[in-house]
């Protein structure tokens, strides 16, 4: 297998203003938040703040400059940095006021894969994660993982990818694991902020 044999995520969107309620917001590829959505909100840090519902959701044309000139600078990958993916603008607006600083992310709670399943399965021999996982309410158990290059099964969002979300109420229990690298079972969330300051 060339990537991950299991991988059950939704898509973040970045944040690249916030005033009060609303949120501009860019696009990754399609917009999939709706009215009433509940909002998973994560601060560039990586802090995850609780979740607001989503007031309403409105297209406001394409990217500007000032986000161009952030983006390059990211821990993402090259097609995110680039813009390509990130090309539609939106204004979000959430039923209480957040403070989000450029470089946060949003996604929708409810287009993450929650309440998945993974049991009674063989995987391995593939160049990445064996099981990944970023959704919440599941289980990940009876597996066998075997010669994944990086870690049998890790649970965590991505900000390189944009992947979303951040899990909650998952179980691991009863799997086997062979000759994998990395940690075995890892439990992860980093934030995009980078370790030095941007000008």
């Amino acid at each position: 297998m060339g990537d991950d044999c299991v991988k059950i995520h939704g898509e973040y969107h970045m944040i690249t203003r916030c005033e009060g309620t609303k949120l501009r917001v860019l696009a990754k590829g399609t917009m999939n938040i709706q009215r009433d959505d509940p909002a998973e909100l994560v601060l560039y840090t990586g802090q995850r703040l609780p979740d607001a519902q989503v007031v309403s959701v409105q297209a406001t044309g394409a990217i500007d400059d000032e986000e161009r000139l952030f983006l390059p600078r990211q821990n993402m990958d090259a097609d995110l940095k680039s813009g390509r993916s990130l090309g539609r603008a939106y204004d979000i607006t959430l039923d209480r006021e957040v403070v989000m600083p450029m470089g946060s992310v949003v996604c929708s709670a409810n287009r993450v894969g929650n309440g998945f399943s993974v049991k009674g399965c063989d995987f391995g021999f593939n160049r990445s994660r064996g099981i990944l996982i970023k959704a919440s309410h599941g289980e990940v158990s009876g597996n066998h993982i075997e010669g994944s290059k990086m870690s049998a099964i890790l649970v965590t969002p991505e900000y390189w990818w944009l992947e979303a979300g951040s899990s909650s109420d998952v179980t691991i229990a009863g799997n086997t694991i062979r000759v994998c690298g990395g940690v075995a079972i890892c439990i992860d969330a980093m934030g995009g902020k980078p370790n030095r300051a941007f000008p």
